[in-house]
């Protein structure tokens, strides 16, 4: 539903493509029982529509990022990730217009690291040290380990319904994206491809949290569904 609310937010009415969001709603995380990571995805994206008028409101980001840090550290990712990508823009050809956002985008990074620091410094750390931790380095490149974190976002329970599932979606907003019916955000699209790219890369574990590489795709999955929008063929 956060998904939903930041794609309404940025298109400015409802349409077919959000219901492509419903696919992503038992991802591998949830099915882990990562119930207030789970939590802070949805409220991230919320926050994020939310704040999609108000882009240069620093203190309204400090805000939403310090009660995201309270329901899951990686509450307050997304939404900084949602909110840069937002700054950037919908279109590619203004992503190299660097003067245009990177003065707010400095002041986003900022404002997100306040409540962070804040935090760090506030609550002292239980459990395990809170240094990254990664298991068998093969796994980096093995290509099987590196499918399965990315398909993250789909598995579940039943491999071939999942893998069914995750081509159609694929295949529909392809063919809708390849027909004109619908385009993608630009700033959405490139912070998506960032944490994809950056999944398989990850930590296996930071201190007392796990499971890190499965839980980058979700993101990814998430801000690009948000960013899909009707095309001109489909006007």
């Amino acid at each position: 539903l956060g998904a939903l609310a930041l794609n309404r937010a940025l298109s400015g009415r409802f349409h077919a493509l959000q219901l492509t969001a419903f696919a992503l709603a038992f991802p591998t995380t949830a099915i882990a029982g990562f119930v207030n990571y789970q939590i802070s995805l949805g409220l991230a994206l919320a926050a994020a529509a939310i704040a999609a008028p108000r882009l240069r409101n620093l203190a309204l980001h400090a805000v939403f990022a310090g009660a995201l840090l309270f329901v899951h550290p990686f509450g307050a990712l997304l939404y900084a990730a949602a909110v840069a990508a937002t700054l950037i823009g919908p279109e590619f050809a203004g992503v190299f217009a660097l003067r245009r956002y990177a003065l707010p985008l400095a002041g986003l990074v900022a404002a997100v690291a306040a409540p962070v620091a804040a935090t760090a410094l506030l609550l002292k750390a239980g459990g395990r040290p809170p240094v990254p931790f990664w298991g068998d380095a093969a796994n980096i490149v093995d290509p099987v380990h590196i499918l399965t974190i990315w398909l993250s976002p789909f598995l579940s329970y039943d491999l071939a319904i999942d893998l069914a599932a995750a081509g159609a979606v694929a295949a529909l907003v392809g063919f809708a994206v390849a027909c004109g019916l619908a385009r993608v955000h630009a700033g959405l699209t490139l912070a998506a491809a960032a944490l994809f790219a950056l999944a398989p890369l990850a930590p296996d574990a930071i201190g007392d949290g796990s499971w890190l590489p499965q839980r980058l795709p979700i993101m990814a999955a998430l801000l690009f569904v948000a960013g899909l929008r009707p095309g001109e063929a489909g006007r």
